[in-house]
């Protein structure tokens, strides 16, 4: 089974985003409407966890975050992560490299080396997003 998580019509605060609910101000309605397509908090996961699996949302959180600090304890430790028909998280070394000031163009300085998080969805996953309808 492979479970693609669906976006809420509510926003991270419980808001409604199609008006009802505790929302009134209609801009932050509208931004709330727009921001469901591009934007899917953890809540979300959580609740769709728990709605799959059963269990209390406390308990799917609990498993949710669990996840997420062991993904990050490993990547941490420099070992990549492999989630089978997801993808794989890794870290790569950003070398060091020159650059600029913003409010002083003029000026050069260097961005120090350092390490960043990398991930190669799976084709399973890639298959699915490019199914999904925009």
């Amino acid at each position: 089974m492979y479970l693609l998580l669906q976006p809420r019509d509510t926003d991270v605060h419980g808001a409604c985003a199609r008006g009802a609910g505790k929302c009134t101000n209609r801009k932050r309605q509208k931004r709330i409407k727009d921001m469901r397509h591009t934007f899917y908090p953890k809540r979300n996961i959580v609740l769709a966890v728990s709605e799959a699996i059963g269990i209390r949302q406390s308990d799917a959180e609990t498993a949710v975050n669990a996840v997420f600090e062991e993904i990050a304890r490993g990547l941490a430790a420099g070992h990549k992560c492999e989630l089978h028909h997801f993808g794989t998280f890794s870290v790569v070394e950003r070398k060091s490299r020159p650059g600029r000031n913003p409010l002083k163009p003029q000026e050069t300085c260097r961005i120090p080396a350092r390490n960043s998080v990398k991930f190669k969805p799976a084709p399973r996953l890639l298959k699915a997003v490019a199914e999904t309808k925009a």
